[in-house]
């Protein structure tokens, strides 16, 4: 929902107002009292780990990192929500650290994870680069999306579709809907409705992800579909994700077989 986003994103940007002020009271204010800060894609980071958890660690690790710097400056700031519950933030960093003249340049990204009803901050990923922060944060997205489904949650299945989202079933074998390629959230619900429909259950597990070099992820999956007879079969299945710059999914192509979704992506 767009009043949803609007919030996270005010949220993240009154957290980078905040850290410029040095207000760690307001830096803090929306963050959950188990958030958990991530800087494994964050490359040399200084710090003894690379997870901390909760704010009094958070800011101890912040500190001592703060300590060693002479000077800090974050410009170029871009800030985009990817769905309900997920915010991408960009941006430049200048510093000089203590005892060194030359200012070290970074291209930060950091993926903010929120709670859905409240905005809470519940978990910051950072990565050295714009470009890594968002092919993570393009990988959540397709995650985010196979736990929806694993719990037919259509809101959060579909929350980062693009509305012209086109859903390919080319390479499915035996793809039982009455067509092999559906155009628009609508069609594509319609579509899965009736698939879900020749089945008593369904269940997928086992996902795998990989992001690729050209800007799309490809998610492998076991899927176990329950007929109504009893019989049961297993299918390996490979779905291939298109984004545009907003992040937000707009092709997407599925494939019966792990090596053959391998393959139409060049792996």
């Amino acid at each position: 929902m767009a009043a949803t986003r609007d919030r996270n994103e005010q949220i993240v940007r009154r957290g980078f107002e905040a850290f410029e002020t040095m207000d760690m009271g307001a830096f803090t204010k929306d963050w959950a009292d188990d958030l958990v800060w991530d800087v494994a894609g964050y490359d040399t980071w200084p710090g003894s780990k690379t997870s901390y958890t909760g704010a009094p660690e958070i800011l101890t690790e912040f500190g001592s990192f703060m300590g060693s710097v002479r000077a800090l400056e974050v410009t170029d700031l871009q800030v985009k929500p990817l769905d309900d519950n997920r915010v991408i933030a960009t941006y430049h960093e200048r510093r000089i650290n203590e005892g060194e003249e030359e200012p070290v340049n970074l291209d930060i990204g950091i993926v903010y994870e929120h709670d859905r009803a409240t905005g809470t901050i519940t978990r910051i990923e950072v990565y050295t680069g714009h470009e890594r922060a968002w092919q993570a944060a393009k990988a959540g997205t397709v995650r985010h999306a196979f736990e929806g489904f694993q719990r037919l949650d259509m809101d959060a299945f579909t929350a980062a579709w693009h509305p012209d989202i086109v859903w390919d079933m080319r390479g499915y074998e035996n793809w039982p809907g009455d067509q092999l390629e559906y155009k628009g959230e609508a069609e594509v619900i319609a579509g899965f409705a009736g698939y879900l429909a020749a089945v008593k259950k369904l269940e997928v597990s086992g996902l795998h992800i990989t992001a690729l070099e050209d800007g799309r992820v490809l998610g492998v999956h076991l899927e176990k579909r329950t007929y109504e007879n009893g019989d049961v079969t297993f299918l390996d299945i490979g779905t291939v994700y298109e984004f545009n710059s907003d992040g937000q999914i707009i092709r997407v192509e599925v494939y019966t077989g792990h090596d053959t979704a391998r393959a139409a992506v060049g792996l």
